[in-house]
C-alpha cells in the first residue's frame, strides 16, 4: 500500500490478509506445475491489478517535467511562468497528478460565475451577445457603485489618514481621463449600449472629482 493511500479498516485489512493468502497459495502450485482453483485464478487476477494500480499511481504522482512537457505541448520555462502566475503545481521537476487535478477543479468552482458568463456570451449571435454583455456591464458597474459609495463612507471616517485633497483631486481626474478612454473602446467593440453604461458611470465619477474639488479643504 502506498504511503498517501488511506488507512484500511478492519475488514479490509482482513479480507487483504485473505487475499494476499490465497495468492501465496496459487503462486506455490503454479511453481509446483500444480492446477489452480477458482478461487486462487480470481486471487491472482485481483492482486495482479492492485500491483498494477499502485504502480500507476507510483508514477501519476511523479511524472518527469520532460515527458509533461510533451504531452501538454509547452516548453519547461512556460510551465514555470504558469506555476509562478497562477499557482498552477508545475513547477517542480515532477509534477503530481492527483495534487494537479485537484488544483483544476479548485480554480474552476472559484471561477465558476465568470466562466459561465463567458460560455453564456460566446454561444450567443453577435446582437443578443453585444445585450448581454451590455447587462453584465451593467452588473459590474453597479458592483462599482455600492463600493464607491462604501470607500466614501470609510474615507469619511478616516478623513485625517488621507491624502493632501490636491494630490487626490489630479489622481481622479487622472483615472476619469483613463475611463473615459476605455469608454470610447467599448463603442468601438461592443456598440452603443455597453459603451453608453460606463459612460453613465463614468459621469456619476466626475461629479465626485467635481465635488471633491468644490468642497473647503479639511486640515
Amino acid at each position: 500500500m502506498a504511503d498517501s493511500d488511506p488507512p484500511l479498516t478492519a475488514t479490509e485489512q482482513l479480507r487483504q490478509r485473505q487475499l494476499e493468502a490465497l495468492v501465496q497459495s496459487a503462486l506455490a502450485k503454479k511453481k509446483a506445475g500444480k492446477e489452480l482453483l477458482g478461487k486462487e485464478i480470481a486471487a491472482l487476477a485481483k492482486w495482479e491489478a492492485q500491483q498494477d494500480e499502485r504502480r500507476g499511481l507510483r508514477f501519476v504522482r511523479a511524472i518527469p517535467k520532460k515527458l509533461w512537457c510533451e504531452w501538454s505541448g509547452r516548453q519547461q520555462r512556460t510551465l514555470n511562468a504558469q506555476a509562478d502566475l497562477y499557482g498552477l503545481p508545475v513547477g517542480g521537476p515532477t509534477i503530481d497528478l492527483p495534487s494537479l487535478a485537484k488544483w483544476l477543479h479548485d480554480w474552476l468552482a472559484q471561477h465558476k460565475q465568470a466562466l459561465s458568463e463567458l460560455v453564456a456570451v460566446a454561444d450567443l449571435p453577435d446582437g443578443e451577445a453585444k445585450t448581454l454583455q451590455g447587462k453584465l456591464l451593467a452588473e459590474k458597474v453597479e458592483q462599482l457603485r455600492r463600493r464607491n459609495s462604501l470607500l466614501q463612507t470609510q474615507l469619511a471616517e478616516k478623513q485625517q489618514r488621507l491624502l493632501p485633497r490636491d494630490q487626490v483631486h489630479e489622481l481622479l481626474v487622472r483615472a476619469a481621463r483613463l475611463l473615459r478612454s476605455a469608454g470610447d473602446r467599448l463603442y468601438k467593440r461592443h456598440g452603443q449600449e455597453a459603451g453608453d453604461i460606463l459612460v453613465e458611470a463614468l459621469e456619476d465619477f466626475e461629479q465626485i472629482v467635481t465635488q471633491l474639488a468644490d468642497e473647503p479643504n479639511a486640515s
